[in-house]
């Protein structure tokens, strides 16, 4: 399903908010951690913004991330907007000095590529401070009149949300300078569109009223961020598309003349984010008066550095700010309240708020009650998450047709004195919190009762289902009937199936289902409908197909029993065919694992015949036979790696889920962290190809090193601990290995044990050949695993291309710095037949065993999972026994045969168990 992007544009995007907002999204987005000069190491989080972030404690609160379905995420925002400054987004993050200079650092250059739209302006209205730097502003045409400035932010805004493929719902944010007061206030819309239209108005418009009108008449939210008085009861009906943005509007109106005009709901919130030190008066007055006391004198100053100060240097845009700074209590009707503010420009501490507020109140008999608050904090980092959740909210409510003046009243405690529709609420700030409460608890259960209707009426346009299994539907869904008809079996199953697969829901085992009708219609209640409106995938075909089908047997609610699928839809996402699917696929990957296994180990016999049979004054240097290899086998790759796409499957174009690349997986240590910073900059792929020829060089290199000193059955066997390193790294990272693969393991390693003792290998085997063979073990293990896990995310051809790419270059590396006089020495004194046969063993080791076979391992784990994959790859020492008998004379006893009987038994084991759960999370469960 295509993400939703939700839109955010702001006014002012090269200000310290929108930099600190954008730099915030990257960060989150690419999993960024930095170090901080007080607290260690810091990850980015989305601490502050109550949309992102989940409830916590028994009793809940705090976020609503996992409260409220259908919240959008912030990480898929797209972000842009305006800015009258020139200045490249990256460098005004840096000067601005808000965040801390390695998280800067990290995002500094993908901030300076980004866009900055010219902003609209007029220097009336701002302080003189500002007017030095505006030099990014709309000129020529389109600044002509009011209305050609208008008609420019249109346009901005449309063809931005074209080119950045905008599905979701886009709002505008006014995060500029504080603008002076306007001095004309407009009756009803009418007159405000005519205002604008008119070329010869000389009306007091500002900017920030331009770009309300235009969010309005595109479809887009508007939120005053800023003190100026921008919205008026004109403004808000502007917004009004029931009443005024209607399509049928009179061609007389003044509103056609901004044709074409969206008819989509919108909002229009404010004023002034509510942010640091006024959210904390609200809730300590509130406090106060909670206790029952009489609040008297609330004495504050406050005082930063920051570019929004310094234009309130200029008095007229002082005033703007002190309007909402000294009404915030206005409600409560404080007759006896002396509150006084004072705020000061200090340029040394830049954009660290500080406050100090003294708030004295009478209490029992008269007695003086005195509180003091002393605050540090930066001014962005309070403001840049309450622009996130007016942005999220807006989304939100918009999707769920809430109206405007609910909306106004729920968002009333991001600002200062809520206007517009919100005017007249209670100050405080926990009843403010409430009432957000209040409306989203309606606007859920407005959304059940409409989902009902819009998921009946959606089959039904769709030519899924009739008028009257639509009324049927209704009534099972409320009255509860218990009756099962098939083809609402039909309807209700797959559907309820795709959401829990599109939400992330766990779904039940495949082939048990809750049968009880109206619990999959109460599912559905639940469920946004425009998820289900783009993943609705049912044919008329399906519910007439089952039509003839034998309902399910009538069951109390929510039993579990099997159900016969007969002549129900095809398209169900763990269907019984899919289930079958599965099988095959799992036991494809068991006959590819299988196949690998004797690539896997023919390795050991052919590369110690390349110590064994060649002249024992002159044997060839292990790190020339491990570059020779590394080098067939990266030139096998790159030549036939084309023609192995076609035909191999790729597991990562086939993952259900679409997840953000993450290699903090629980096989890893918390120092996996130097991997997300790095994966920035080199890019999954190159990072992949990285970590996995790491561990296949230094594997592969202590092998042949063991292998030049060792039996080849030694060899063979002491590889596969990798049987039993694999599920213990795991079981120990909380992944539950069923018990039947624990005994197949432990049958393995019985059978390595026993091999081992064989008398008939003591000749040809030393310990330090099998220690070598122990350490390559190690690491082939930590391979698979990583193996596993890219496999997922890197597309097959690119992710061994890189991996053999890297491994040779290590090797050749290796060669180069502590192999070449051993090389040159060889070469020299070896005889023609020791040079064919070390060509013939590096050409096979590195074409089949380097090549194919890490080729087909990647599609054929995927399938039957590391844990059970390794069992099979235990049958290696079985196969290169038999192997080194022929081509090598090795003798197996009784031993061997005792171990290689364990061998077969725990492949049957590892073959039959069952298969995984796919119900379960990859994180939790047997992969």
């Amino acid at each position: 399903m295509q993400v939703v992007s939700t839109g955010i544009l702001i006014v002012g995007l090269g200000g310290n908010n929108g930099v600190t907002l954008l730099a915030g999204k990257i960060a989150n987005c690419k999993n960024l951690s930095w170090e901080t000069s007080s607290t260690g190491r810091m990850s980015a989080n989305w601490f502050g913004c109550l949309t992102q972030i989940p409830s916590r404690g028994i009793h809940g609160g705090v976020g609503y991330r996992g409260r409220i379905p259908g919240l959008a995420d912030a990480n898929n925002a797209i972000v842009g907007g305006w800015d009258i400054r020139p200045t490249k987004l990256g460098q005004a993050l840096y000067d601005c000095r808000v965040l801390e200079p390695d998280l800067v650092r990290q995002v500094r250059d993908e901030m300076d590529q980004m866009e900055i739209m010219e902003g609209v302006w007029d220097p009336s209205f701002i302080g003189e401070s500002q007017y030095a730097t505006a030099t990014h502003v709309v000129s020529g045409e389109d600044n002509i009149s009011t209305r050609t400035r208008l008609d420019r932010i249109r346009r901005d805004i449309r063809n931005w949300k074209e080119k950045h493929n905008v599905n979701g719902h886009t709002t505008v944010i006014w995060s500029a300078s504080v603008e002076r007061i306007s001095e004309t206030d407009y009756n009803s819309p009418d007159d405000l569109l005519s205002a604008v239209y008119d070329d010869s108005n000389t009306d007091d418009i500002s900017p920030s009223m331009l770009y309300a009108v235009a969010s309005a008449l595109e479809g887009c939210s508007f939120v005053n961020g800023g003190s100026q008085n921008t919205l008026s009861s004109a403004l808000t009906s502007l917004f009004d598309h029931v009443s005024y943005r209607r399509p049928d509007a009179p061609s007389s109106s003044i509103l056609s003349k901004f044709a074409p005009y969206s008819t989509t709901r919108a909002y229009c919130l404010g004023t002034d984010y509510k942010a640091g030190q006024t959210k904390f008066k609200t809730a300590a007055v509130e406090y106060l008066r909670a206790l029952g006391l009489s609040p008297r004198v609330i004495a504050s100053s406050n005082h930063l550095g920051n570019n929004d100060m310094l234009n309130l240097t200029t008095k007229k845009t002082l005033n703007a700010k002190m309007r909402v700074k000294s009404d915030i209590f206005g409600p409560w009707e404080e007759k006896d309240l002396d509150h006084k503010v004072c705020v000061m420009y200090t340029p040394y501490i830049g954009d660290e708020k500080r406050d100090f507020v003294e708030y004295t109140s009478l209490g029992f008999l008269g007695s003086p009650h005195t509180m003091v608050t002393y605050t540090r904090c930066m001014d962005s980092i309070l403001c840049v998450p309450l622009m996130v959740d007016a942005a999220i909210w807006c989304d939100y409510f918009v999707n769920h047709d809430v109206s405007s003046g609910d909306v106004a009243r729920a968002t009333a405690y991001l600002f200062k004195v809520p206007e517009g529709e919100a005017r007249g609420v209670d100050p405080g700030f926990f009843n403010q919190m409430k009432e957000l409460d209040d409306v989203l608890e309606q606007s859920l259960r407005d959304g059940k009762k409409d989902a009902t209707k819009d998921i009946f009426a959606l089959g039904v346009s769709r030519g899924i289902i009739t008028e009257e299994q639509a009324a049927e539907l209704r009534v099972s869904s409320f009255v509860g009937t218990g009756k099962h008809n098939a083809w609402a079996w039909a309807f209700t199953r797959p559907l309820t199936r795709r959401i829990d697969n599109h939400l992330g829901v766990r779904m039940h085992r495949p082939r048990y289902h809750v049968v009880n009708e109206r619990s999959l219609i109460n599912r559905l209640l639940a469920t946004n409908i425009d998820e289900i409106n783009d993943i609705i995938t049912i044919r008329r075909g399906d519910i007439e197909g089952a039509s003839s089908a034998s309902p399910p047997q009538q069951v109390e609610e929510n039993t579990q029993v099997p159900v016969d699928v007969t002549g129900m839809p095809t398209m169900q996402v763990f269907s019984v065919e899919e289930n079958d699917n599965a099988k095959q696929t799992y036991h494809r990957g068991i006959a590819t694992v299988g196949f690998i296994t004797v690539l896997f180990a023919s390795n050991s016999p052919a590369l110690h015949s390349a110590f064994a049979m060649t002249s024992s004054d002159n044997p060839p240097p292990v790190l020339l036979i491990n570059a020779v290899v590394t080098v067939f086998g990266c030139m096998g790759v790159i030549l036939t790696s084309p023609f192995l796409a076609k035909y191999v499957p790729d597991p990562s174009k086939i993952q259900l889920s679409t997840n953000p690349i993450s290699t903090n997986d629980d096989s890893t240590s918390s120092s996996i962290t130097f991997i997300n910073n790095f994966i920035q900059s080199m890019g999954p792929t190159t990072l992949a190809g990285a970590e996995l020829g790491l561990w296949k060089t230094l594997g592969t290199t202590a092998n042949i090193w063991g292998l030049s000193q060792t039996s080849a059955d030694h060899g063979a066997f002491l590889i596969q601990l990798t049987t039993l390193i694999v599920p213990i790294a795991q079981g120990l990272s909380g992944v539950p290995i069923p018990t039947r693969i624990w005994t197949a393991i432990g049958l393995a390693l019985g059978g390595v044990f026993i091999f081992t003792q064989d008398p008939n290998q003591a000749d040809c085997a030393t310990l330090q050949g099998d220690l070598l063979c122990v350490l390559a073990a190690i690491f082939y293990a930590t391979y698979d695993l990583r193996l596993f896990k890219w496999g997922k995310i890197v597309p097959t051809n690119e992710l061994i291309t890189t991996k053999m790419i890297t491994q040779s270059a290590l090797s050749i590396g290796l060669l180069f710095l502590s192999g070449r006089d051993g090389t040159l020495d060889f070469v020299s004194h070896a005889s023609f037949h020791d040079l064919e046969l070390v060509g013939v063993v590096t050409l096979w080791s590195g074409l089949a065993v380097n090549c194919l076979a890490p080729y087909l391992q990647v599609s054929g784990q995927q399938a039957v999972g590391p844990s059970r994959a390794q069992i099979i790859y235990a049958s290696q020492p079985l196969w290169a026994a038999i192997m080194s008998f022929f081509l090598l004379g090795e003798r197996i006893g009784t031993g061997g045969l005792l171990g290689g009987s364990a061998f077969l038994g725990a492949i049957f084991l590892a073959a039959t168990a069952e298969l995984p759960d796919p119900d379960c999370p990859v994180e939790e469960c047997e992969v």
